[in-house]
């Protein structure tokens, strides 16, 4: 049986040109455009830098860089 890869929880991404659009207790809804396309994404609280914080309208928006990848969020590299 192979090794599971290990997840980096310490890497974090600032996520480009998102904007949270709703709230829940344990995520948030983020969305982006991209070439004319609108997308979004729930993101749990919990794999963001200041997941507790975050309110409806916040842009600032930093998560573990695993999640976004998995994800496919857009952020700077």
């Amino acid at each position: 049986m192979p090794a599971r890869k290990k997840r980096n929880t310490d890497v974090h991404v600032l996520l480009t040109g998102v904007e949270v659009v709703a709230v829940t207790e344990k995520a948030v809804l983020l969305e982006w455009k991209e070439h004319d396309e609108v997308f979004e994404a729930w993101v749990p609280r919990s794999v963001c830098t200041d997941g507790a914080s975050l309110g409806k309208g916040d842009k600032d928006v930093a998560t573990a860089l695993w999640f976004a990848e998995q994800d496919g969020l857009p952020y700077e590299s």
